[in-house]
């Protein structure tokens, strides 16, 4: 709407729209209309003066003001918006048929609405069809107007009468005659003078009559084009007029605005000067701010790799302890073996029922210790069937028809979480607990396994057992895996397929994988 409102102010005349602001409010909305636009009016205003003198002001205004242009076009939309439906719908050879006679157009209550009404619809041939019959109303009006200063033509009963002497038998012309005629004026004048004089039975008055009649009427006719050229060139001298004081004043309002114009444009050039400096300055602070947070970032990386080459270290040295333990445990077992050795040569001497016992027990079956690292169990099963495994069913299947020696579960404590439930369950069901807290690191980080645990209660338990069974897929186990092997022990491997190193896997002496039945 507000691009349409400023395409018919290019178009439109303020007498045009004066005359669609007439035809289309009554008074109490053209009162509104001024209070929208802030117009100042006298409100003691007798109401049949109160559009002569407000529509003037809200004409000017809307030619002036674009806030106001853009109210008076919404209002006037609003009170419009029925007729504009209507014409939306409707051919243009139905709108020359319904709206082509302006002396129609006058007599309808809805004329304003109308001419609204087409001269915002979509269509440029109905835009450019109300436009001119806004032009054809317009002087239409201006005629009607001058009526009102003007003297009509004599009436009927102003004709001669019986007695009357043919030399006083006239039309008084006056320069105040009407502008326009209504259809059949003429004819009706005529008839009217020939039923007078034939009332006298005379055919002279008749004739005579007639002639004056029609010299009349073509004076009549060239008074009415003069006096409707000289109204025009008046109207027209008067919008010229307008239109220059309006020229004026935009030009005194121009003048007035460059003292304006030019302390802004100063300004601006103070602002950006403003600017350039405040931008340069947040620059090299920004640039301060980098290079402070790297020199930070740097410093914090060097520390990570020194608490790295610390952890590092530590944990070369503990993996050196541990394979000195081993070399300890392995010569001490060799030791053990010696004596072994002694001890069954000594034992073979004895007698009969001796020997017979000694056979007895060493045809018992085999002894398994059973290690299940939880951590690890618990992380394969949880992202490979998101679900928990039975370690019931787990103790099963690694005993199998063998005599189980020891069964121990190693479990990684996290202060957050209480797994005192769960560590009840395993005892109860036959496994020893073995369990360390979560370690913090310097950096932030945290360890918590117990593969050197494991490694080190297998390597203190290897003598007393036939069978390892261990519940792992960490690759850390490989080396464990190859020692049991050397001490002559049989290792065994239960783990989630998925989840287990393959160099474990070819390490151990048998692979035991764990499905989904073992899941709960």
């Amino acid at each position: 709407m507000p691009q349409i409102a400023h395409k018919i102010k290019q178009r439109i005349t303020k007498q045009q729209l004066a005359l669609v602001l007439y035809r289309c409010l009554d008074n109490q909305e053209i009162v509104s209309l001024a209070n929208l636009c802030g117009i100042n009016y006298h409100s003691a205003l007798p109401s049949l003066e109160i559009k002569n003198r407000i529509v003037p002001s809200i004409c000017q205004n809307f030619f002036d003001q674009s806030v106001s242009l853009k109210k008076i076009a919404q209002v006037l939309g609003k009170k419009s918006k029925d007729v504009i439906r209507r014409i939306k719908y409707m051919e243009m050879g139905e709108i020359f048929l319904f709206f082509g006679n302006p002396n129609y157009l006058q007599s309808d209550d809805e004329l304003g609405q109308i001419l609204w009404s087409m001269l915002v619809d979509s269509r440029q041939q109905v835009q450019d069809y109300a436009y001119s019959l806004l032009t054809e109303l317009n002087a239409l009006e201006l005629t009607h107007g001058s009526e009102k200063k003007t003297l009509e033509i004599e009436k009927e009963d102003s004709y001669p009468q019986d007695n009357e002497p043919i030399d006083q038998i006239g039309l008084e012309l006056d320069t105040n005659l009407p502008v326009l005629l209504k259809p059949g004026q003429r004819k009706r004048d005529s008839s009217c003078s020939r039923s007078i004089l034939r009332q006298n039975g005379t055919d002279w008055l008749e004739n005579q009559s007639s002639r004056l009649n029609q010299q009349v009427l073509d004076l009549t006719y060239q008074c009415q084009d003069l006096q409707q050229q000289v109204q025009e060139q008046v109207k027209e001298n008067q919008f010229l007029k307008e239109e220059n004081q309006v020229l004026k004043e935009k030009i005194l309002r121009h003048e007035s605005h460059e003292p304006v114009i030019e302390k802004l444009v100063e300004e601006k050039r103070i602002l950006q000067l403003d600017l350039a400096e405040v931008s340069s300055k947040m620059e090299k602070q920004l640039s301060l701010h980098m290079e402070r947070d790297k020199a930070e970032l740097t410093a914090g990386l060097q520390s990570l790799e020194k608490s790295a080459g610390q952890a590092q270290a530590m944990f070369d040295r503990l993996r050196a302890d541990f394979e000195g333990h081993l070399d300890s445990l392995e010569q001490i077992n060799q030791e053990s073996t010696a004596n072994l050795n002694w001890i069954q040569q000594r034992v073979s001497t004895l007698d009969d029922s001796r020997q017979q016992k000694v056979i007895s027990h060493t045809s018992k079956l085999p002894r398994v210790g059973i290690f299940v690292d939880v951590q690890n169990m618990f992380y394969a099963a949880k992202d490979r069937y998101a679900g928990r495994l039975d370690y019931i069913k787990l103790l099963d299947l690694m005993v199998g028809p063998r005599q189980l020696t020891a069964a121990y579960a190693y479990i990684v404590q996290i202060p957050e979480i209480d797994q005192s439930s769960f560590v009840s369950l395993l005892e109860h069901n036959g496994y020893t607990i073995r369990t360390k807290d979560l370690r913090l690191r310097g950096d932030g980080s945290a360890k918590g396994d117990w593969d050197v645990g494991i490694a080190v209660d297998i390597a203190m338990m290897l003598d007393s057992l036939d069978v390892v069974a261990l519940a792992s897929g960490d690759g850390d186990f490989c080396e464990l895996a190859e020692l049991v092997k050397r001490r002559k022990k049989r290792i065994e491997v239960a783990a989630f397929s998925h989840n287990t190193s393959m160099d474990l896997i070819r390490s151990a002496d048998q692979f035991l994988p764990i499905s989904n039945e073992l899941i709960i």
